[in-house]
């Protein structure tokens, strides 16, 4: 059995904003019933959203844009409300090297996607 792999939902709620800013937030909740209740009611921060919830949301996005958009999309998630914006603020003072590592490492072990 393999090991179940979770995201934040601070960073999927990130992910989500910018699928809405690529425009995509209807095309996307039309094709998945389970993707448009999380567009409709975000999770709160704190929550774990099972590793291939995410992966549905990124195949859209890949699905209705391909590769290069994808790439944009995680890097557009991370500057915005995202990962590495949640470990700075948790920490209690400005981000700092460590903080960035420790995110970094994280997020690289909840991602596993295939095309």
């Amino acid at each position: 059995m393999g090991e179940e792999r979770y995201t934040v939902a601070r960073m999927f709620r990130s992910y989500l904003d910018t699928t809405a800013k690529l425009g995509l937030r209807e095309e996307i909740s039309r094709d998945s019933p389970e993707l448009k209740k999380l567009f409709d009611k975000p999770p709160i921060d704190t929550a774990r959203i099972p590793g291939p919830t995410c992966d549905r949301l990124y195949e859209a996005v890949y699905k209705a844009r391909g590769r290069d958009a994808i790439r944009s999309f995680g890097y557009d998630a991370m500057r915005g409300e995202g990962y590495l914006q949640y470990f700075f603020e948790a920490s209690g003072t400005p981000g700092t090297v460590e903080t960035a590592v420790l995110a970094a490492d994280q997020l690289g072990a909840t991602i596993a996607v295939h095309w």
